[in-house]
């Protein structure tokens, strides 16, 4: 595996997750008003409140998550990008976010947007508990269950900032199909935003 691996600075090719802080952080405050103004009125009063509450802190958040081991990452890994072949094998695709940074960031992005709600709260738990004995089977030492958990809330917050910005300048009228479907899901839906609040990933922001 890539977990921890000096191999991952060597490719001039392999962007850092996380990037500039900074510009992160000011590209986050700028989608924040656009955000709101256009899907206020559909969003949970707990999500509306968090979008706010974020702005100030989103720096550190994602500070403290890239302090996590880093590995590669696929950054956008959901069902759609998933092949599988009727055996148990399976294949993932669109690779075009390809970074090093910490693992939780493709967990948090796989259960919230390839589980439904109930699904997800029936199984999570439980599922963060294999992966993490899975990295324990493959030779991982320095990184507890409690790690795992926090990285996971932490991740969901940087995902939330990240929808924040897509959904804040998205053109609909440019979307068609399977695009528009996926991009509407994340509001109809509200796998993500339920994760979120299930998880009180707010909650790490009472600093």
């Amino acid at each position: 595996g890539w977990w921890r691996d000096p191999r991952l600075d060597t490719f001039s090719w392999l962007t850092d997750w996380a990037g500039d802080l900074d510009a992160r952080h000011e590209r986050y405050n700028r989608g924040v008003e656009p955000f709101l103004k256009r899907w206020r009125d559909r969003l949970p009063a707990e999500i509306r409140q968090l979008v706010l509450n974020l702005r100030p802190v989103y720096r550190e958040v994602v500070a403290e998550l890239v302090e996590a081991p880093e590995t590669l990452i696929h950054t956008d890994l959901h069902l759609d990008n998933i092949a599988f072949d009727g055996s148990n094998a399976a294949t993932v695709i669109d690779w075009q976010g390809i970074s090093r940074g910490p693992a939780a960031i493709d967990l948090a992005a796989f259960l919230s947007a390839s589980l439904d709600s109930d699904t997800r709260r029936a199984t999570e738990s439980d599922l963060l508990r294999v992966y993490h004995e899975l990295l324990i089977a493959h030779g991982v030492t320095d990184y507890s269950h409690d790690q795992l958990w926090r990285d996971y809330r932490l991740a969901l917050l940087c995902i939330l900032a990240n929808i924040v910005n897509w959904l804040g300048s998205v053109n609909l009228d440019n979307l068609a199909g399977r695009e528009l479907a996926l991009t509407r899901a994340f509001i109809d839906d509200d796998w993500f935003f339920s994760t979120v609040m299930d998880n009180r990933a707010g909650e790490l922001l009472a600093r």
